[in-house]
Formats: C-alpha cells, structure tokens, sequence
C-alpha cells in the first residue's frame, strides 16, 4: 500500500512540474497545443 502511494505522490508531483515548465517556456498561445504535445511524446 506505501508503494502504491508513493508512486501516486511522484505521478501527482511529476504531472505539476510539467505543467509549471510548459508555462514557463510557451508563450499564452502555444500552452494548449504544447501541454497536449507532451502528452503525446
């Protein structure tokens, strides 16, 4: 059950992290097409 949390934590941190760098890299326009890019890569 810890290892199942554990890897809920790192999915749920890794997830806002992502966000967070697409933010800061794409300009207003290019967020929704480049958060749905590095979901599909």
């Amino acid at each position: 059950m810890a290892l199942l949390c554990g890897m809920i934590l790192f999915s749920s941190t890794q997830d806002i992290a992502t966000d967070a760098l697409a933010v800061n890299l794409l300009k207003p326009e290019e967020r929704g097409t480049g958060d749905l890019t590095i979901w599909l890569v």
